[in-house]
């Protein structure tokens, strides 16, 4: 994914810079739902809410790349060097973190049906979802250009990311053991066992 974002930083015209994007996109959609599916997993071995902490330390990943962004940047460090490191840095980490760091055997519901339709509640609450994942990416995404639109200096600005970010942490700390406590972690995963 590295390599993709310096690619479409590096590339030489619309055409190129779209073509690398449309990757990127799906590249990143498919890594999200790997990687979800394979804390759901650990999360069931662990047989405690850990969900939430996992998606903590992205955030915590969030702000640390951020972070010696905004630094390489204070230091006019070329783009084309920024990206490069970063995309390297990433790949090793990710080659790191294949070599030891997944559970084997089969999964679970693995072999069942592909797409089934969802009940009314299930759609309901796709919905709630839905709306949730609408503003936690914008901010995610647009509220640093938001900021600089409104006369934000490119400081403040970067202050509006690390603020949502330092909240997404605080509450995705404290929502698995939240959970834990109310009796409301298995969520019927434990159905049929």
């Amino acid at each position: 994914m590295g390599v993709l974002v310096g690619a479409a930083l590096l590339c030489g015209g619309l055409p190129t810079l779209v073509a690398a994007l449309v990757l990127f996109g799906v590249g990143n959609s498919v890594l999200d739902v790997s990687m979800n599916a394979h804390a759901a997993r650990v999360e069931r071995v662990y047989q405690r809410p850990i969900f939430a902490g996992f998606h903590a330390f992205w955030n915590i990943g969030g702000l640390l790349g951020s972070g010696l962004s905004a630094l390489l940047a204070a230091r006019e460090v070329p783009i084309q060097v920024h990206f490069s490191l970063a995309g390297c840095g990433l790949l090793l980490a990710a080659l790191a973190a294949a070599i030891g760091c997944f559970l084997t055997g089969a999964v679970p519901g693995q072999g069942g049906a592909a797409l089934v339709v969802p009940s009314r509640a299930l759609l309901a609450l796709g919905v709630i979802a839905f709306c949730g994942f609408l503003v936690g990416g914008t901010i995610n995404d647009w509220s640093a250009l938001l900021l600089v639109g409104n006369g934000a200096d490119a400081t403040i600005a970067s202050l509006g990311y690390f603020a949502f970010s330092l909240t997404m942490i605080a509450v995705r700390l404290v929502a698995d053991s939240s959970g834990f406590a109310r009796g409301s972690f298995y969520y019927g995963l434990d159905r049929g066992r």
